[in-house]
């Protein structure tokens, strides 16, 4: 709660000395709350300046008291109506607030599950994914080590082809030279 002043005591006071009552603590306590230390202070300030300001040398008539008071009352219902029409206004603000916080929730869950459904989906797919990648390194290293198996299998079979090859020309230089030593020897 605000703490009250000397300004909102004195406006009070001043409201109930125009509708014809006398200000006392508990009329000003019942209207503005606060403490009754302070208003009495507050009230005994007020008087001392009324009775300073000689306010009163002169009354309000009851015609004028009357007046002033239906036109306060005119005021308030102004004022009231004009609030009551400001709070409908506001709360039809916050029921389309409320509303819209609602459809907002709504498609947040929504989404949550979306997402939720997606990373269950993308959990599969990686699982899935992770079984073929193995397999496929499982292949690919299969196949390098049969790479080189097949590289050494073809070394050695260029070795053997090679040493062949030497043999061949080594065997067939001996079999012309057994074939020179032939004919020399029919010919003698």
């Amino acid at each position: 709660m605000a703490k009250i002043s000397f300004y909102d005591v004195a406006q009070q006071c001043n409201r109930l000395q125009l509708l014809g009552e006398k200000p006392s603590v508990r009329k000003l306590r019942a209207v503005l709350g606060g403490s009754f230390t302070t208003i009495n202070e507050y009230l005994r300030q007020w008087r001392e300046e009324q009775s300073l300001a000689g306010t009163s040398e002169f009354e309000i008539s009851k015609e004028l008291q009357d007046v002033i008071q239906s036109e306060f009352v005119r005021i308030a219902k102004e004022v009231q109506s004009s609030m009551h029409v400001a709070l409908e206004e506001k709360t039809a603000d916050l029921e389309d607030a409320l509303k819209e916080i609602k459809e907002l929730n709504g498609k947040n869950f929504n989404l949550e599950i979306k997402i939720a459904e997606t990373n269950k989906h993308y959990e599969q797919h990686k699982i899935e994914s992770d079984k073929k990648l193995a397999i496929l390194e499982a292949e690919i290293s299969y196949l390098k080590n049969e790479k080189e198996m097949l590289h050494k299998k073809l070394g050695e079979a260029n070795k053997a082809k090679h040493d062949a090859e030497i043999s061949a020309v080594e065997a067939k230089a001996r079999l012309d030279e057994i074939k020179k030593q032939m004919k020399k020897k029919e010919a003698e």
